[in-house]
């Protein structure tokens, strides 16, 4: 038997990030509860929750009248969260059943066996201590560049490594690759993480240790630990299986076209170029560069954008990637073009804002044009 009393506000938030690790549905019903373990002597509850590729954990403080472990479905425990006004929430139940108490309030709701949950990862090799916000940007950054419609691979991951010292994330679905990097106090790694995992390192804010826990089994994935404060997160990796991408970036010659552009007006004028127009193969966007600036036609629209060019050319995309790769990149941008068989290539630019020069994590978006 558990017996725990713990502030609202505490548990909304602690079911907020463990709301990532929830599978929207599952035939297991195990995964779709929260675990919550109570200790007296640490004056600690924790929750924890699991959809097997991915586990969080967080720790609350609580008054623990008696120590134990409950499984109770998160649907409920977050739906009697949201009723309960601020304050405090008592919690005591078994492996049967959980009763629940407020001020003006209490709820039962029915319990499994928590020796059925899952269990979390073992804590593996650390690898070093990196920014949450820079992992965060690092992984989400690219993660639209990724394959979402049909799982194909590598194709729907994301590619995180770090080697001397420098952190690098890419993703593509074949038409497109974006790149970023950056450096890290990280030891050497390379994995693939799923691109639908970017977005949960948003719930993590400062220093977060990293490391890595590789299973006995050789046909096992292994897991990539974030230790966050009270917050844990253990994400499933993928094989290096991912492409060589490093081959087909196109360097730069005498007779590549670049062009100076905001990346980000640009997208809008892109946007804008081909609103309302479709054909049988989707909308598509005609690119001419010339000195005078840059000519986006689409159907019978044609947009002159401003923009310096070193030489001339006409060449044709889908609209959408190439608003999505120029917001990728956001502010100036350098677009070098090739021949029209050949993918462009967009990178950021330093900036100067005074006497400081905008720094951040160096960018590259790749793209392959449309046949006409």
């Amino acid at each position: 038997m558990m017996d725990i009393t713990i502030k609202i506000k505490e548990l909304k938030k602690a079911l907020s990030f463990l709301k990532l690790a929830v599978p929207a549905r599952s035939p297991v019903p195990v995964l779709l509860c929260i675990h919550i373990d109570a200790d007296v002597g640490k004056g600690q509850a924790f929750l924890r929750t699991t959809s097997l590729d991915l586990h969080a954990e967080c720790s609350i403080m609580a008054c623990v009248d008696e120590a134990g472990q409950v499984l109770v479905p998160f649907k409920e425990l977050s739906a009697v969260s949201n009723i309960a006004s601020d304050g405090i929430i008592q919690i005591v139940g078994d492996g049967k059943a959980v009763k629940t108490a407020w001020p003006g309030g209490e709820f039962e709701m029915g319990a499994y066996d928590p020796a059925k949950l899952p269990m979390f990862p073992p804590t593996g090799k650390e690898i070093g201590t990196v920014d949450a916000k820079l992992l965060s940007s690092m992984l989400f950054g690219v993660s639209f560049a990724a394959n979402k419609k049909t799982y194909q691979g590598s194709f729907s991951n994301i590619n995180l490594s770090c080697k001397d010292g420098k952190l690098e994330s890419v993703a593509t679905d074949g038409d497109r690759l974006a790149v970023m990097k950056d450096t890290a106090s990280l030891e050497d790694f390379d994995y693939l993480i799923p691109a639908n995992m970017a977005s949960i390192f948003k719930e993590l804010s400062g220093p977060t240790e990293l490391s890595i826990y590789e299973m006995g089994a050789s046909n096992e994935l292994p897991f990539l630990h974030a230790l966050n404060g009270p917050r844990k997160m253990a994400i499933q990796l993928g094989p290096v299986c991912f492409p060589k991408w490093k081959g087909i970036v196109p360097e730069d010659t005498n007779e590549t076209i670049c062009v100076e552009a905001n990346g980000n007006e640009l997208a809008r004028s892109v946007a804008k170029a081909v609103m309302g127009q479709e054909n049988c193969w989707g909308p598509r966007i005609s690119v001419s560069v010339s000195p005078d600036g840059i000519d986006l036609s689409s159907g019978k629209l044609t947009h002159r954008f401003p923009a310096s060019a070193t030489g001339k050319i006409k060449i044709t995309f889908n609209p959408t990637h190439l608003a999505e790769g120029l917001s990728f990149i956001n502010g100036l941008a350098t677009i070098s073009i090739f021949k029209p068989n050949k993918p462009i290539k967009i990178t950021n630019s330093q900036t100067k804002q005074g006497f400081f020069t905008k720094t951040g994590p160096k960018r590259m978006y790749l793209l392959m044009p449309c046949e006409e």
